[in-house]
């Protein structure tokens, strides 16, 4: 495959499984690839979106698996768990402008990988430890995407997350799946009283800055989207 912009050669899309959990190997290709970026910023945005694809598909498959509760289900789940926070981590390092697709897609994954353990909970297929486990992971990736927001408003005085009327928004386009993303994300938290029973030092409400955030990119998508509206009538003002 090459790229129609600029010619250059694209890495094909059939990613097996050993690949696709070789984060440093990605890590690496997407370092020496950097320079590209400068004549297509799209350069790395299809393949890191597939591969994203793919790691959705691999959730689903352990989510599904029967033997999901057996050691060897567990040590999977894991891995699958570790690996791919570790891709999130390396994509949102790229920025959002850059592979804001597969930013959306990797964290619905992630979502899906621990509510499906939170539900299979309920049925006593994992302990109250693997529950908080998973809740745990959940607050991690807020706490990502609130470390990101921080770095952008540091380097980028009068940074605003979104807004219709100012160009500096990052979310100034909304995409459908990142729409879908921002939706699942608030829903888990309402569900979940978001996390008010973990522990926090600070005397604000638990994760209230990236409750606010993530509504803020919602009512933002919702000038655009009627999808971005019917989530926000299911949720209510949270």
């Amino acid at each position: 495959m090459i790229s129609l912009e600029n010619g250059y050669a694209i890495k094909p899309i059939n990613i097996d499984e050993a690949e696709l959990m070789n984060n440093d190997r990605l890590e690496l290709e997407l370092e020496s690839a950097k320079s590209y970026l400068s004549i297509d910023s799209h350069y790395f945005a299809y393949h890191l979106q597939a591969r994203a694809a793919i790691w959705l598909e691999l959730v689903l498959r352990v989510v599904r698996d029967p033997n999901a509760i057996t050691a060897a289900g567990r040590l999977r789940f894991q891995a699958v768990d570790r690996g791919l926070l570790r891709y999130l981590t390396i994509i949102l390092g790229l920025g959002m402008g850059t592979c804001c697709e597969a930013i959306a897609i990797g964290l619905n994954a992630f979502v899906h990988l621990h509510r499906g353990r939170l539900k299979m909970s309920n049925s006593f297929h994992f302990s109250e430890q693997d529950k908080l486990e998973s809740s745990r992971a959940l607050e991690t990736m807020l706490r990502i995407l609130s470390d990101f927001f921080d770095d952008q408003l540091f380097k980028n005085p009068g940074f605003i997350i979104a807004s219709p009327t100012d160009d500096n928004g990052i979310f100034r386009e909304t995409f459908p799946y990142f729409v879908h993303m921002t939706y699942v994300i608030l829903l888990e938290l309402k569900e979940h009283g978001r996390f008010e029973q973990l522990p926090t030092s600070s005397e604000a409400p638990p994760l209230e800055k990236e409750v606010e955030a993530l509504w803020s990119i919602l009512n933002f998508a919702a000038e655009h989207w009627q999808i971005a509206r019917d989530f926000m009538s299911v949720l209510g003002q949270p």
